[in-house]
C-alpha cells in the first residue's frame, strides 16, 4: 500500500497549494479547471513560496507540480493574455514567469518537477529549467507552442547548455513550423523527456 505521508500547510494562498512532509517542500499549482495555467498572480506567489524554501533551513527539497491528473502546466492562462504579458489584477501586462524560473535555477536547493498530465508551452519551460523531472505515465511535453508564443530569443535564454544536454536534443527541427528550429525535440505526444517515468495512480 502507497505511504500516507502527513503534510502540512506551510502558507495559504489562492492559486498555489504549499505544504511541507519530511524535508521536503511541494509547491502545486492549483488551477485544475484551467489545466494549471498560470497568470501573475500564480507566479507571484510561486516567486514568494520559492523563496521562502530558499530562506528555511528545514527545507531541504523542493517539488513542484500540478493539482489532478490532467496536467502539470498547461503555459500562460490566454485568458489574461495581453499586449506585452499576462495582465494581472492591477491591469499590469507581465512575463514574470521568467522571474520564476531564474529562481528555479539560481536556489541551492534541488528542485524536482512531479509532472502528471500536460506539460505544455511554458509549463513544459517550468519542469525543463528544474534539476530533475520524474514523469507520470499520462504526462505529454510539448514545446511547439512555447516557441510560436514567447519566441526563440526568450526560449533560449531558458535554456542553457546543461539542461539541453540533460534531457533534450539540440538542434531538432519542428515540422509544423519549418523556420523554427527549437532547442529540442519535437515534444508531441507521449515522449516524456523526463528522468524517471513512474506509474500513474489508479
Amino acid at each position: 500500500m502507497p505511504t500516507q505521508r502527513e503534510w502540512t500547510t506551510i502558507r495559504e494562498y489562492d492559486d498555489i497549494l504549499f505544504d511541507y512532509y519530511n524535508g521536503i517542500a511541494r509547491i502545486t499549482i492549483n488551477r485544475e479547471r484551467y489545466r494549471n495555467a498560470f497568470t501573475p498572480t500564480t507566479t507571484a506567489e510561486m516567486s514568494d513560496a520559492l523563496r521562502i524554501c530558499r530562506e528555511e533551513a528545514d527545507i531541504d527539497v523542493i517539488v513542484i507540480t500540478g493539482v489532478g491528473d490532467k496536467a502539470f502546466c498547461s503555459g500562460g492562462d490566454q485568458n489574461v493574455k495581453g499586449r506585452g504579458g499576462y495582465i494581472g489584477k492591477d491591469g499590469v501586462p507581465r512575463l514574470s514567469v521568467l522571474d520564476v524560473q531564474k529562481q528555479i535555477r539560481s536556489i541551492p536547493k534541488p528542485v524536482i518537477a512531479a509532472v502528471n498530465g500536460f506539460a505544455i508551452g511554458g509549463g513544459h519551460v517550468l519542469h525543463v529549467v528544474c534539476d530533475l523531472s520524474i514523469a507520470s505515465e499520462n504526462a505529454i511535453f510539448e514545446l511547439i507552442r512555447a516557441c510560436d508564443e514567447m519566441g526563440m530569443m526568450i526560449m533560449a535564454e531558458s535554456f542553457d547548455e546543461w539542461n539541453v544536454d540533460k534531457c533534450i536534443r539540440p538542434g531538432t527541427q519542428t515540422p509544423a513550423h519549418s523556420p523554427c528550429i527549437v532547442p529540442g525535440p519535437v515534444l508531441l505526444g507521449r515522449y516524456p523527456p523526463a528522468s524517471y517515468i513512474i506509474p500513474s495512480p489508479s
